[in-house]
């Protein structure tokens, strides 16, 4: 500590309190260079120090408690924003506090004002985090990691690279795959494969069951159909699901370059195995899927939870520098893709109106309501095989999603989103 910085009062308050027995037990004689050392160790006078030291040393609780700055209105307010993006911790959720109170206001939700408008601008995250309280998430126990395979020939002609944290254009994403199999992994059960860009945070799933090339590939068309942007680069792990014949020749006819992350570095792939604990584990958990009904229902909860994540869910992202680590600005993917200017005007209108169409809170439970129907339905029968073939192709009529939470279906994505990336960039087929 710099010689020259004065004590605080709680350092005081120990070091008087490791000094008071030694002070009592002293002579005449010692107490006076006791209280010479404590003077200038303190910087209080003699006087304030023996009353201190007479006395009981303990800190008494406040008996007049401050009065809350808030009133009700604005504590219902943050209460059911919080609500709306699922409880985020309160750093994340006080910058877009404001937006998310308008969205609710738009559909019935809330009913603002001036002065309710100004307080939402102006709170801070400590008063939200009391309003709010944190919100305790069980730990979940991680199955044990899958042994290494083989060597596979179609590996080595993906190269190895690290994907930069300072990327700021859209087109690159991290590709990872969650198994549904239960606790235990036999016979065929669901995957879900998880798109994650690397700029914005934009997420994309979708469910398969098995993970042979056949149904990987229709899982990547299916997702690159529904993306608003153009894509460049996609950045996997060493997984056979990825690094096959299908998977690999479909993606550079497309003109999409694959890359592959260093053996054994799973933090090569930071991004989308956030995402696959936070996005997929979070909402569909540990349980067994393996017919073609759940994986249907699998995607329905898919297709509503994307848009819950991209358009309302606010991210806050690390970098590390010379000075240490900080966050990034909060902001939803949808807002870091509109900034990026990789949109035009046109596609930002059009989206926009999209997304304020979309009643945050009635997705919400429709989300929860897509989870009971998941939930509710029957496993495989013993000694029954399902036919992968029969799921293939379906996200092209997947884009209306009704609810059985009561809420109104949801609208159709601007046909940006098709435009953006062309049938043909997709799959030959498709044209």
């Amino acid at each position: 500590m710099n010689p020259e910085e004065s004590m605080t009062i709680d350092e005081r308050r120990k070091y008087l309190h490791k000094m008071q027995d030694r002070y009592w037990k002293a002579t005449r004689n010692e107490k006076g260079r006791l209280l010479d050392d404590m003077q200038a160790v303190t910087g209080l006078h003699r006087k304030s120090l023996i009353r201190l030291l007479r006395g009981d040393l303990r800190r008494k609780p406040r008996q007049r408690q401050r009065g809350f700055t808030y009133g009700a209105v604005v504590r219902d307010a943050v209460q059911l924003c919080a609500q709306a993006l699922d409880y985020p911790a309160a750093e994340r959720l006080k910058p877009v506090l404001g937006q998310t109170a308008r969205d609710l206001a738009r559909h019935g939700h809330l009913h603002l004002n001036e002065a309710l408008i100004e307080a939402l601008e102006v709170i801070s995250a400590s008063t939200v985090h009391r309003i709010v309280g944190p919100v305790l998430r069980k730990p979940q126990r991680l199955g044990s990691p899958r042994k290494p395979g083989r060597r596979r020939p179609r590996q080595h002609s993906v190269p190895i690279r690290t994907l930069p944290n300072s990327t700021e254009r859209p087109g690159c994403l991290e590709a990872d795959t969650v198994q549904h199999s239960g606790p235990e992994a036999s016979g065929q059960y669901a995957y879900s494969l998880c798109l994650t860009n690397v700029a914005t945070g934009w997420v994309g799933t979708q469910a398969t069951l098995g993970n042979s090339g056949l149904v990987m590939e229709d899982a990547f068309r299916g997702v690159l159909y529904h993306l608003p942007f153009l894509v460049q680069e996609i950045h996997s792990d060493n997984g056979s699901e990825f690094l096959n014949q299908i998977v690999v020749s479909s993606l550079q006819e497309q003109g999409i370059s694959l890359s592959r992350s260093r053996p054994y570095h799973k933090n090569d792939n930071r991004f989308v195995e956030e995402n696959n604990n936070s996005h997929i584990r979070a909402y569909i958990g540990y349980a067994r899927f393996d017919t073609l009904a759940q994986v249907e229902a699998l995607n329905t909860v898919y297709r509503l939870l994307n848009l819950y994540h991209n358009f309302f869910l606010p991210v806050m992202r690390t970098i590390r520098d010379a000075a240490g680590q900080k966050h990034t600005t909060v902001n939803t993917p949808w807002q870091r893709l509109k900034d990026s200017g990789v949109l035009d005007d046109e596609a930002v209108a059009n989206w926009e109106t999209f997304r304020q169409h979309i009643d945050p809170l009635c997705l919400k439970r429709s989300i929860e309501a897509a989870l009971h129907t998941l939930d509710a339905l029957p496993g495989a029968v013993p000694g029954h095989t399902e036919d992968v073939r029969q799921s293939l192709g379906v996200w092209k009529t997947g884009t209306t999603l009704r609810s059985a939470s009561g809420c109104p279906p949801f609208p159709t994505p601007p046909a940006t989103a098709t435009a953006a990336l062309p049938l043909k960039k997709i799959s030959p087929q498709l044209e």
